[in-house]
């Protein structure tokens, strides 16, 4: 997530920023990865930046749908705040 996402998530209480230019409405899931597919989502998406945010989710408390599709996590509703156990700020690279 980009450090202007984590802060409106940190202010609305709820996420519905499916990648850095598509909503949930827009893409009708939010992505996700898992943490060994972290890198290469970071390189992919993220590389132009000079720092992100990554959030560790726990998924028991996402009230929305959760499908693993392509292996990758998707969510199929907003994501509340309170699913997020970690957030750490650092470069994509």
């Amino acid at each position: 997530m980009t450090p202007e996402g984590w802060v409106r998530f940190q202010e609305r209480g709820t996420s519905e920023q499916s990648t850095r230019d598509l909503t949930l409405a827009e893409e009708g899931f939010i992505h996700c990865s898992y943490e060994e597919q972290l890198e290469g989502t970071l390189r992919r998406f993220y590389a132009d930046l000079p720092e992100v945010v990554v959030l560790t989710l726990d998924p028991d408390r996402i009230d929305a749908e959760v499908k693993v599709e392509g292996g990758f996590p998707h969510v199929y509703g907003p994501l509340p705040i309170e699913a997020v156990v970690e957030a750490t700020p650092r470069a994509p690279g």
